[in-house]
């Protein structure tokens, strides 16, 4: 009787019950698993051959991982992700926290049993298979998991239905069971702290700011509704910039902002759910890039009179001078270098704006932060490490 009690206990909760999530190589693992710590070799057949290792430690729901460059904490119940990088120093270098959007179609995936089974290590799995929910057309990859009754994953593979070859695959090289620390499995709870990456240093000694910057705040708006993006605010003080947009039909909301040390980029659903979250500190040419971009003026010259301001029409140029491809933006800009008119058209992106309002006084530093939400784990719906 005990042994099966033990045995009910080890089983993961509703194993079928899987969730996709952002940046982890174990996408479409169980909800819960067993407490255990692993060593395990990912490798990427196709495109190079790419292999490392990887130490993991899970427990519950929760999954860390770590290359020895970066770590990852997987939260399979939520379907959120964060993962960072620290320099030599131990400071923090970048992070990202992603999770599945409510609206987007592509994340939702069930696990199914194949009724296949393997062994491997000394011990029994079964073979699962991630399916995508809604889809009419065979999925053209079939990413498969073997577990243990206790959700222990011992491999997993990522296959070409259409070719049959292996393109990514995992295989636990050694695992034990043992009790994992709720600290060893969530994300250190100064990871996100405003303070800290407002204030860091750059990365080496950075160029300094051209001089032909100025201050001031921009608002463009798409009156007629004949673009995705519904609105944009764009702001400069100093070092600091920032870009705000809002998209029409799902209102999700877009932050950017650069201060020449870091930049950062924040996405939330309609009603303020935060999707994503990226900050990356500056290396000197990362900043010179930064500040590359560049128009080349439309020939002959094209002008438009916007808010009482002259703007001439130019398309806009990538780093380096060469010319976007992927598409088409084109910006009627003042004197000075502000758009009053932004025309863009992608394969999935497209916009028409028009200025609505122009200061080139300095805004205030409250206007260039953030939003608070972004640095709330409750707002993720995370615990944090204590």
């Amino acid at each position: 009787m005990l042994l099966l009690i033990a045995a009910l206990a080890l089983q993961p909760a509703d194993p079928a019950a899987g969730r996709t999530l952002p940046g982890s190589h174990f996408r479409g693992a169980p909800v819960r698993a067993a407490d255990h710590e692993a060593v395990v070799l990912y490798s990427e057949i196709t495109g190079g051959g790419v292999e490392k290792r990887l130490s993991l430690v899970r427990s519950g729901r929760w999954l860390r991982e770590s290359d020895g460059v970066s770590v990852n904490h997987a939260d399979f119940g939520s379907g959120t992700s964060v993962r960072y990088e620290r320099d030599e120093a131990g400071q923090y270098r970048q992070m990202t926290i992603g999770r599945v959007a409510t609206t987007d179609p592509d994340s939702r995936y069930r696990r199914e049993p194949t009724g296949r089974r393997d062994r491997a290590l000394g011990e029994d799995c079964a073979i699962w298979r991630l399916v995508r929910v809604g889809d009419t057309d065979r999925d053209p990859l079939d990413e498969l998991s073997c577990e243990t009754r206790d959700g222990i994953q011992l491999w997993t593979r990522t296959v070409s239905t259409r070719a049959g070859l292996v393109i990514t695959q995992t295989r636990t090289l050694s695992f034990r069971r043992r009790t994992v620390r709720s600290a060893e499995v969530r994300p250190p709870a100064d990871l996100l702290r405003w303070a800290y990456w407002r204030d860091l240093a750059p990365l080496g000694t950075a160029p300094a700011q051209p001089r032909a910057q100025f201050d001031y705040d921009l608002r463009l708006a798409d009156a007629a509704n004949q673009g995705a993006v519904k609105w944009r605010i764009m702001r400069r003080r100093g070092p600091w910039t920032y870009q705000e947009s809002v998209q029409w039909a799902a209102h999700r909301r877009y932050v950017a902002l650069d201060n020449r040390r870091i930049v950062l980029s924040y996405e939330a659903e309609a009603g303020g759910r935060p999707v994503s979250l990226a900050i990356t500190r500056l290396s000197p040419e990362q900043v010179l890039a930064n500040d590359d971009t560049a128009h080349r003026r439309i020939v002959p010259p094209e002008s438009e009179q916007v808010i009482g301001e002259a703007c001439l029409w130019s398309d806009n140029v990538s780093h380096g001078g060469v010319v976007v491809i992927s598409g088409s933006n084109r910006e009627c800009l003042t004197a000075d270098g502000l758009p009053l008119r932004v025309t863009s058209h992608h394969r999935v992106w497209h916009a028409n704006l028009t200025a609505t309002a122009l200061s080139r006084a300095s805004p205030p530093l409250a206007a260039m932060m953030p939003p608070d939400e972004a640095f709330d784990w409750a707002r993720w719906g995370i615990r944090p490490a204590d």
